[in-house]
């Protein structure tokens, strides 16, 4: 035995390491066999900074993690693949997939799969665990990327060429990404693309495949804009804009862009007033108002009323001066901005120290009364509301005065009284007729009301007081608006939300979106928008307009008499007559065949003779009486005379 082991003990190790091989195996095979079936790891978790991870839609689906089923990165642009699987595709996607469109990755068929038909008995596990990770498990394939819906702006960009980065994630090697620029392929850098932008919109399609299958897709939109004006360059465009503010009027103008003034008010109501070329009003979006380097985003009003901008200058010690740098930018949207500056001293004042002057009126031109009062000039003070010096001069002037809120919050006007005060009160005619077409009722107050006092909701539900300061109707309460010295305060009663005094809050409503025209500081101001003669808005008739006439006969002409022809334009009703001449007499057989009268130059027909009756018929018993021939022979004798 010794002998035979010795002999042949290499061939015994040999046996031996196999069989300790088999042994392995077959337990390998076994544990795998017996071992809970998991799906494949997912793809562990990256951070892609300064990146979004978009979602599509898509669940991480037990997908090939093989690499031997095609060719590329699963970043970028796809390149590495384009030989096999995307050399003809090269045209932008059509309609984005809907989620219950895109295809599904199908699992890898050399791969084991979860059977789903298995309970949780045959599946054992911590079921409670497994939810868990289930609701865990990440997304599949998705596209990182920063680029996100934005406005730039062309000086931003350097000859308008834009970049961003994009790429596929959480996908195998099969997985890539294509993008559109304005329905153009275009090709990345290591997942950077640059592409150049052209004024107005860009769109940017992010089309997530694998193979040739559309996984989802994403798309952005850039908003590329023309460079806006400056300091340097205050209009930029080929059309001019309208620019104007409530600093005007105080202002001392530096350049054709910067303007300079002193205040002692740190509460200044910044107005704008912009229009583009066609005198449309530019909106809030298209407007940029800066404070010592700071945008002031929050504005009151309109774009057609004016934007108002609450500017707080911060204040320096007591007594001293500061510099602040107000700036405002409108643009159109069309390649054309202005730009304006302000450089504002304001001298510091005390909470509750005088600032100025401002003078209030009170207008009751809708009913007729006109400015009821003399302008009073009032003080202002620092960091006081609007609202004390309205309550001031209506009670120095003997008015009781009714209002909800507090001088210092919500402060609302809605009445003021005084004895016999408006016993004259009548609105116009021509008010009254908009007020009608409006689907206003004019409802007078009863006397006692009507001659005492003015306030809300009288004549009309749309009734109330309302304030401009400078002719500008602030879109914010008295007791939020800040007075500046200079500043005229003019109290207005309006009867349709200020529609008939040019301060419309009506927005849509009432049957009118404006009247053609305005009832200010005591008279009428026509404002019609006229077409083919007529206004559009009441129907009056534009007094410049061409008549459009009619005829009508209105007194015929006989044959010895005129007649009358009258005009009337069918706008105005405007008539002016003609004279439509005799037509005289005319004649047949010696009478007119219009009036029948005879023809008095006609000449008689001559009269015939009697009728002589038949001529006798001749007798015919008797013959008449042979005549003899006084040549007998005829033509022979004289031949023979002859000759």
């Amino acid at each position: 035995m010794k002998q035979f082991i010795h002999t042949h003990r290499k061939a015994l190790v040999s046996g031996a390491v196999c069989l300790l091989l088999l042994l392995s195996l077959v337990g390998g095979g076994w544990a795998a066999l017996s071992a809970p079936r998991q799906q494949p790891d997912a793809p562990e978790e990256t951070s892609y900074p300064g990146l979004n991870i978009e979602q599509i839609g898509l669940r991480y689906d037990q997908q090939s993690q093989t690499k031997d089923s095609a060719a590329g990165d699963g970043s970028g642009d796809g390149q590495g693949q384009q030989d096999d699987t995307e050399a003809q595709d090269d045209t932008p996607p059509q309609e984005t997939p809907k989620p219950d469109q895109i295809d599904q990755v199908e699992p890898d068929p050399g791969e084991e799969q979860p059977d789903q038909d298995k309970t949780d008995d045959e599946n054992p596990g911590d079921g409670a665990a497994d939810e868990d990770k289930k609701d865990q498990q990440p997304q599949g394939p998705q596209i990182a990327t920063d680029l996100q819906n934005c406005t730039i702006f062309q000086d931003e960009l350097k000859d308008d060429m834009f970049t961003f980065t994009a790429m596929a994630v959480g996908g195998d090697d099969d997985t890539y990404l294509q993008v559109y620029v304005n329905g153009k392929r275009v090709s990345a850098s290591q997942n950077n693309y640059m592409t150049k932008l052209t004024l107005g919109r860009n769109e940017v399609t992010l089309l997530l495949r694998r193979g040739t299958k559309i996984l989802g897709q994403i798309t952005r939109v850039i908003n590329y804009q023309a460079a806006l004006a400056n300091e340097d360059e205050p209009e930029k465009g080929n059309e001019k804009l309208n620019l104007r503010t409530s600093l005007d009027k105080d202002a001392v103008r530096v350049s054709d862009s910067e303007m300079r003034l002193e205040t002692t008010n740190r509460n200044l109501t910044f107005t704008v007033w912009a229009t583009d070329g066609s005198d449309n009003p530019i909106h809030q979006d298209h407007i940029t108002v800066m404070l010592d380097g700071k945008e002031v985003k929050y504005s009151t009003g309109s774009g057609a009323s004016g934007l108002e901008y609450n500017l707080h200058l911060e204040a320096g010690s007591i007594g001293s001066n500061t510099r602040h740098i107000v700036t405002v930018l409108v643009r159109d949207g069309k390649g054309n901005s202005k730009y304006m500056k302000y450089l504002i001293d304001y001298k510091t004042r005390e909470k509750g120290e005088k600032i100025g002057t401002a003078t209030v009126r009170l207008d009751l031109s809708v009913l007729g009364l006109g400015i009821i009062e003399a302008p009073v000039s009032t003080d202002i003070f620092q960091d006081v509301p609007a609202s004390y010096a309205v309550k001031e001069v209506l009670e120095s002037l003997g008015y009781d005065v009714s209002y909800t809120g507090t001088l210092d919050d919500g402060f609302y006007l809605s009445r003021i009284s005084r004895n016999m005060t408006f016993e004259y009160a009548k609105i116009p005619e021509e008010l009254k007729r908009l007020l009608e077409l409006d689907g206003l009722v004019v409802t007078p107050p009863k006397m006692q009301v009507r001659f005492n006092s003015v306030g809300e909701f009288d004549y009309t539900r749309e009734a109330g007081w309302m304030y401009c300061v400078n002719g500008a109707y602030p879109g914010r309460g008295m007791s939020e608006y800040f007075l500046s010295d200079g500043d005229t305060l003019t109290l207005r009663f309006t009867l349709a939300k200020g529609k008939d005094i040019g301060g419309s809050t009506g927005g849509n409503t009432g049957a009118l979106q404006k009247y053609c025209g305005k009832w200010i500081d005591g008279s009428y101001i026509p404002n019609h928008t006229y077409k083919d003669g007529v206004c559009a808005v009441c129907g009056a008739v534009d007094p410049n307009h061409q008549h459009t006439e009619t005829e009508t006969v209105t007194k015929a002409a006989t044959c010895t008499e005129p007649g009358e022809k009258t005009y009337t334009c069918s706008l105005c009703g405007e008539s002016h007559t003609e004279t439509i001449r005799a037509a005289g007499h005319h004649y047949e057989n010696g009478v007119c065949t219009v009036c029948g009268q005879p023809d008095p130059d006609a000449k008689p027909e001559p009269t015939p003779d009697p009728d002589p009756g038949p001529d006798p018929e001749p007798d015919p018993g008797t013959d008449p009486e042979p005549t003899p021939d006084p040549n007998p022979g005829g033509e022979e004798t004289q031949n023979e005379t002859t000759a």
